[in-house]
Order: structure tokens, then C-alpha cells, then sequence
């Protein structure tokens, strides 16, 4: 299963370090790695030392991580994903984190803003880039990290998402 496996720089890049972890699990026999979650775009980066799919310039570190994968016949997905308004890492480089709503709720401990339309169709866009990034890498597959407070459950939440436009109200809006 995916984790957060802070083998990274701290801006996102593949390490020594993270092409040894990888390759240890794949020579141990695994079948399917699916790896540790990568942020999409900048705004979604919730901790230091987590990987980046946010360019192109990631495509290849992140080629010779599959490679690594490969070389033992495994397969390596990769799970992309954007923090939301639990971007702890963007928090630190002084930007405020976007959410559905700015309204608190329950989850939300400390501040964030309300993305614009504009912004929800930018991260829309990333998401689909990263996809590409991740083939143009050679990853067997893309798992979407939609769980834990991320981006995607603050959308589909009603305690998170309090928009009033077609991403707000019923569930089929909050599911685009």
C-alpha cells in the first residue's frame, strides 16, 4: 500500500535513497508497488521529502525509479495526489493552503482559502498532467489518492465542501 515514504528532496525529487527503498521492495518479491504519493501541483504538497509530479523535470528521476522496479519483473504504480487544505509543506514556504470552502470545519485546524474556479479547472489540468508524466515514466499505473482529508475527500464531503456552484451541494456536483 501507498505511504508517505519521505525518501524525497524536499522538493520533490528522486533520491539514492528513495531508488534503494524501491528496489529492496521489488526484489523482495512484490508484484505491485504502488508507491508513495506524489503532489500534482505545488499548492497540494503536504510534507517535506514527499515526491513531486508537478513538471516535467520530475519524469526522469521518477523514469529511473520504474526502471530500478523493473529490472526485478515487478510493477510500480503511482499514487498522485493533492493535499488540500492539509498542504503542510506549502503552509511552511509561506502560501495558504486551498480547500473546497473556506468555512472551518471540523478537519480543517488551521487556515486555508476557498479555491476559485479557475484554480479547481488548474488542479483538474495537473491531475490529468501528472497521469501523462507518470506513462511518459514508465509506471504501470495511477492510483488517486482520495482519502485522509485530501483534496479529493474535502470535494466529496459535505462538512469540507460548502460551494454553492456545480463542485458544491448534492453529491453528483461534489463527485466532479
Amino acid at each position: 500500500s501507498a505511504t508517505h515514504d519521505s525518501c524525497s528532496t524536499d522538493r520533490g525529487e528522486v533520491t539514492d535513497d528513495t531508488i534503494q527503498l524501491y528496489s529492496r521492495l521489488a526484489l523482495g518479491g512484490a508484484g505491485l508497488i504502488i508507491s508513495g504519493f506524489a503532489y500534482v501541483h505545488p499548492t497540494g504538497q503536504a510534507f517535506l521529502h514527499q515526491a513531486a509530479i508537478d513538471s516535467d523535470d520530475r519524469i526522469a528521476g521518477l523514469k529511473r525509479l520504474t526502471e530500478e522496479v523493473h529490472r526485478y519483473d515487478a510493477k510500480i504504480a503511482l499514487q498522485i495526489a493533492h493535499g488540500g487544505l492539509n498542504s503542510r509543506a506549502f503552509r511552511k514556504r509561506g502560501g495558504i493552503p486551498w480547500a473546497p470552502s473556506s468555512e472551518d470545519d471540523k478537519a480543517a485546524k488551521e487556515s486555508h482559502r476557498a479555491m476559485t474556479a479557475a484554480e479547481i479547472e488548474a488542479i483538474v489540468d495537473a491531475f490529468g498532467l501528472a497521469a501523462k508524466r507518470a506513462q511518459e515514466a514508465q509506471f504501470d499505473a495511477i492510483q488517486l489518492h482520495a482519502a485522509h482529508s485530501y483534496l479529493f475527500s474535502q470535494f466529496l464531503s459535505p462538512c469540507s465542501n460548502k460551494r454553492n456552484d456545480r463542485w458544491g451541494g448534492g453529491l453528483e456536483n461534489r463527485m466532479q
